[in-house]
């Protein structure tokens, strides 16, 4: 942006991409952005559990920096229906997803 900042590799970037490996209900990608294996099974289970052929669209509402740990809101919409949920993210060599909450 305009503003300058670190050009990528951000909390807002890990978010977005959060989103997408959702939509594309990808746990390979999802593993790949997650700081643990743990993590990645606890966010790729709703997603294993969906009907065939539900249609998700999420969207990265807030995202808040604070030193090494960064929290973004999300909504999720799954088939018409939406929730808000928490996703939790830390930096250690880079930018990665630490854990889920609800909103």
């Amino acid at each position: 942006g305009p503003s300058g900042g670190s050009g990528g590799g951000g909390a807002r970037d890990l978010a977005e991409r959060t989103a997408k490996a959702f939509e594309h209900g990808s746990t390979s990608e999802i593993n790949e952005i997650s700081c643990s294996a743990s993590v990645g099974t606890e966010l790729s289970g709703p997603l294993t559990k969906l009907p065939p052929g539900s249609r998700v669209s999420v969207s990265v509402k807030d995202v808040q920096e604070s030193g090494s740990t960064a929290q973004a809101l999300m909504s999720m919409t799954i088939s018409g229906r939406s929730a808000d949920f928490s996703l939790r993210m830390r930096k250690s060599s880079g930018w990665c997803v630490s854990g889920v909450a609800k909103a």
